[in-house]
Parts: C-alpha cells; structure tokens; sequence
C-alpha cells in the first residue's frame, strides 16, 4: 500500500507517524544510545510533549526553538509542535548562546526546548521565554536515554507519565 492509498494519511506528516504508532505500536521507531524506542514509546513521548507544550500555550501561529541534540526528545518535541499547529524552530547545539538568542528572535519563539548542559548559555532568556528541559518529569540524571519527556523543572504542573517501563 502506498501513502497516497492509506486511509488514515490526511497529507499531514504528524497524521502518518500517529497511524503508524496506532497500527504497529511494537514495531522499532527509532535507534538511539544504543537502545530502540518502539512507535508506541514515541506515541507516549509525543503525547507529554505535546501537553507540556500545551500548558505553555503552544499552539496555532506559535512557535517553538527547539535547541535539542538528535535525540528521542528532538524528535518528539517536533512532532508534538506540529501536532499542535505551531512552528518548530531547530536550532544547531553548535550555536553559541546570542547566536540562539537571534534567531529565537528571527523566528518569534514563544517557547524554547533545551537541555540543562545547553541552558546555561542562555540563562537569562528563561526569565522571558517559558523554557522546557528535555530531562523528564522527575529525573534525576542517569535515565539512559529514556529521560525524554518534558522536565518538571520548567513546567510546575507538567506532564505525570505512568507509562511502562519509563522512570518517574
């Protein structure tokens, strides 16, 4: 069957990773760190990024920097971005921190998704863009490369995932 004869295709490409992730929920998304994240996993991870994007007023004509390394966060944040009809901005991690602060500008970020190793360079611009960490609610270091849902630390009423095998 090709894309354009699947009847859950709406010719958004959001639309085809949720059928996907409905259809084959077992099947192998995405290799990273030496582990492998199933289409279900990334259907979970999107879901808490979606609704911790959602509580910072993500949405329609918003956009969001995403200053992420390839990683199962980057890919969820993105796909949870034009899920909620925003516009996702990645942004390189070679960047300095100005060059990140100009083109959050250029793009009219609303929101920044970044890590705590990348937040430090752009500390001061928390204060005025609502900032998500990509640790995961209530990590505390050494998730493995599980630790890639919204952070509790910059969402105080974020995300409360029950999921699986994924820790709290």
């Amino acid at each position: 069957m090709t894309v354009a004869q699947d009847p859950h295709w709406d010719r958004s490409f959001v639309a085809l990773v949720d059928a996907i992730c409905v259809r084959q929920p077992a099947r192998p998304a995405m290799f990273h760190g030496g582990q492998t994240f199933s289409y279900g996993e990334l259907a979970a991870l999107v879901e808490d990024w979606a609704a911790a994007l959602r509580d910072r007023g993500v949405g329609p004509d918003r956009c969001v920097a995403l200053w992420l390394p390839n990683s199962p966060a980057f890919v969820a944040a993105f796909l949870a971005t034009l899920r909620l009809g925003a516009v996702a901005a990645p942004l390189g991690v070679l960047l300095t921190g100005h060059e990140v602060e100009q083109r959050m500008a250029i793009a009219r970020a609303n929101v920044l998704v970044t890590t705590r190793a990348l937040e430090g360079q752009v500390g001061h611009l928390a204060a005025s863009v609502p900032a998500i960490d990509s640790a995961g609610p209530g990590r505390t270091g050494g998730s493995a490369g599980r630790g890639d849902a919204p952070s509790r630390r910059w969402i105080r009423s974020g995300p409360r995932s029950s999921r699986g095998s994924r820790p709290r």
